[in-house]
């Protein structure tokens, strides 16, 4: 079976994480439960983001479901939840404006809601917390990522917060205003 680039050391990192907590690590995969890698389609799409999420969330929705779970948490962080809505606003989607913000309501009852605990703290200060706590942290960009629009994002904001310190904060604040959060 083909494995993305870095996914082996993934992994690893994720079966030291797992024995270091003492908690169960539940893996699949595309080829596994959808019947094809994400290699075999992207193709066929404007964007590989667009199989991946609506598969990597079907995969992991249906497994949250299987084993109970009540919520389902995400890493998502600041800079995550500012890129998704600067996508959203740039492609004219009021849909998804509905998604952002720390907890998501359960819209039916096989959907798991997801918590994004995460969500308003920059990246680098994950990034920064994880390194303090001796917690190693995977870092490899998807290979598919130079090909997104979120990676375009991504590096327009990164650049404008160094030449403007705070411009991230300030979106997440404006966006937490305008929407109520």
């Amino acid at each position: 079976m083909k494995v993305l680039k870095g996914t082996v050391s993934v992994l690893m990192q994720l079966l030291t994480m797992q024995k270091k907590l003492d908690v169960k690590l539940v893996q699949k995969s595309f080829k596994i439960e959808e019947g094809f890698a994400l290699d075999d389609i992207y193709s066929g799409f404007k964007s590989a983001c667009i199989p991946c999420g609506v598969f990597r969330r079907n995969i992991l929705n249906k497994t949250a479901y299987d084993l109970g779970a009540d919520k389902i948490a995400t890493g998502h962080n600041l800079d995550d939840e500012i890129q998704s809505f600067l996508m959203s606003f740039a492609r004219g989607d009021l849909i998804k404006f509905s998604k952002f913000g720390p907890e998501l309501d359960v819209i039916h009852p096989k959907l798991i809601p997801r918590i994004k605990p995460l969500w308003n703290t920059p990246e680098k200060e994950v990034g920064t917390w994880a390194i303090l706590n001796d917690i190693n942290i995977h870092l490899d960009e998807c290979p598919y990522s130079h090909l997104s629009l979120r990676a375009k994002i991504k590096e327009f904001l990164n650049n404008n917060e160094d030449i403007y310190p705070g411009i991230k904060n300030n979106i997440m604040e404006s966006f937490k205003k305008d929407f109520n959060l």
